[in-house]
């Protein structure tokens, strides 16, 4: 057994420079490991640990996109499914719901956060003191946005006294002073082989989503403020990046989504590694969403309400697409799947007309029922967004086995653009910002814009970004979270912009407050 350790030891030591997730890295020591190895081996083995959970648990639909997309207006669970689902989209959640999708949201981000205390109290060298600094600040960032308040400790800090929580404004101040501490240290972007890795522009994505939110974050209740200030260190960053060189649009927009996406995304700049996960992984993108008879079969579960067609022109890729290799081979389309489905059969390869499971012809409708009757939506109701290309195994069959390839993005270069005209038009550059958006739209097959809005530009942002975990964030920030949709036909209240804290949590540290409202 020694013998193994060592050996493990070894190849640690050989590789930890390259910190590239996709190598083969321990993430358990023992104690003697502990008392005998370089310390930077066992940093690093510690900050892969922490690694290893966000790749776990942020892919998980129940982290990710149950929490930070169900309560907008592009993501549901059709025929009912979990009572959580339900009220996160009709704004219906309570406390009491603290220990589902919600509770585990809080529960993952903050054992994460409590992870990274084991890599700084490591004497890790300073590129992975850095890294792991940014882990926690994303992981901070997110309970912030969720729940407005934050516990946090500091290395060396009493385990048996509850954790001090950073308020708001707090964890904004936290934030910025992090972020931009960090950056000197964090490698170069250019410098990793993959996005999975903390890195310089990772950070400064961080920064620029934290500048343009903390009006938002700030202004609970009451309508978001943009002071002139943060939206020109947003402007001031997003320029940085574009200016660099280092990312483009991609030609292929799913190319940001198939299997292969580490390697040909141009506009990655920090993501979670697909193919590290098992059970939990990116394949659940599709695999919650079409039909039984589809091909790649499915759970037919995860639905995208009919509105969502309404924000495409009908030459944008991002609506519908025949990707090379998949839809030729299968039958099935990418993008927003509505009407009669096809796919490939079984036995004589041909493509043909798919059927529902009465015989009939599949054909997706965009309506879902009406809210009061969802729970009883047929099997063929809502639209199936197909974002993430089907991994298949070579054999041309299902992946139910492994996990996929490919990566979940975080940080993507469109993003940035959109992030930038949004500073910009906010701050009367209307031009400006109505020239990137129109990069972005031109790459996409969709006509230019003649004159850009808020309302526009949260629709372009609802058609780049749906189903990448910022939707309910960006309705806040708009001012349009609370107003009626297609799944809540009624205004709902202010207090449903952050997510109440669980019962348990309060008793557990006494340093927490409950959400106003709850």
């Amino acid at each position: 057994m020694k013998k193994i350790i060592f050996i493990a030891a070894i190849s640690a030591l050989l590789i930890f420079s390259c910190t590239d997730l996709k190598e083969i890295y321990p993430t358990q020591i023992t104690e003697e490991q502990k008392n005998t190895l370089p310390a930077n081996v066992v940093s690093q083995s510690l900050l892969n640990a922490v690694y290893e959970q966000f790749l776990l648990d942020y892919p998980n639909v129940a982290v990710h996109m149950c929490s930070l997309e169900a309560a907008g207006d592009q993501f549901y669970q059709r025929g009912g499914g979990d009572v959580n689902v339900f009220a996160m989209a009709r704004h219906e959640y309570t406390a009491t719901l603290g220990s589902s999708y919600i509770g585990l949201s809080w529960d993952s981000y903050n054992a994460m956060i409590f992870k990274t205390l084991s890599v700084l109290t490591s004497n890790p060298n300073p590129r992975q003191k850095a890294e792991a600094r940014f882990l926690r600040a994303f992981f901070v960032f997110q309970l912030a946005d969720m729940f407005n308040q934050v516990p946090l400790r500091e290395p060396g800090e009493d385990l048996n006294k509850p954790a001090k929580v950073l308020k708001i404004n707090q964890a904004i101040d936290f934030l910025v002073s992090e972020l931009n501490a960090i950056i000197p240290d964090l490698p170069e972007k250019t410098a990793v082989t993959n996005a999975n890795v903390a890195n310089k522009d990772a950070a400064r994505v961080l920064l620029m989503k934290l500048y343009l939110n903390k009006g938002a974050f700030l202004n609970r209740t009451t309508s978001p403020t943009f002071a002139g200030d943060d939206m020109a260190q947003v402007i001031s960053i997003g320029q940085q990046l574009i200016g660099s060189g280092t990312y483009s649009l991609m030609d292929n927009y799913y190319d940001n989504f198939s299997r292969d996406n580490d390697t040909k995304s141009k506009e990655m700049i920090f993501s979670v590694d697909g193919r590290r996960v098992t059970g939990g992984d990116v394949s659940r993108r599709w695999r919650g969403v079409l039909h039984a008879n589809s091909v790649p079969t499915a759970g037919n579960t995860w639905v995208a309400p009919g509105s969502i067609l309404d924000l495409f022109d009908p030459n944008d890729v991002r609506l519908s697409y025949d990707y090379p290799g998949f839809t030729d081979k299968y039958g099935t389309k990418v993008g927003l799947l509505i009407g009669q489905q096809y796919g490939r059969n079984a036995t004589t390869g041909a493509i043909e007309a798919l059927k529902n499971g009465a015989g009939q012809n599949l054909i997706f409708t965009r309506n879902l029922i009406a809210p009061a009757s969802i729970a009883a939506s047929p099997e063929f109701a809502g639209v199936r967004p197909i974002k993430w290309v089907p991994d298949m195994k070579d054999d041309g069959t299902n992946a139910d086995n492994r996990p996929c390839n490919n990566d979940l993005p975080i940080f993507r270069y469109a993003d940035v653009m959109l992030m930038t005209a949004e500073a910009l038009l906010r701050t009367g550059q209307t031009n400006s910002a109505l020239l990137l958006v129109n990069q972005l739209r031109v790459k996409r097959k969709a006509s230019a814009l003649t004159s850009l809005t808020l309302n526009n530009l949260i629709d372009e942002r609802g058609r780049e970004l749906y189903w990448e975990g910022w939707r309910r964030n960006d309705l806040i920030r708009f001012g349009k979270f609370n107003l009626p949709n297609e799944l809540r036909p009624w205004t709902s209240d202010a207090k449903y912009r952050i997510y109440p804290i669980a019962p348990t949590q309060l008793s557990a540290n006494p340093n927490l407050v409950q959400n106003f409202g709850y």
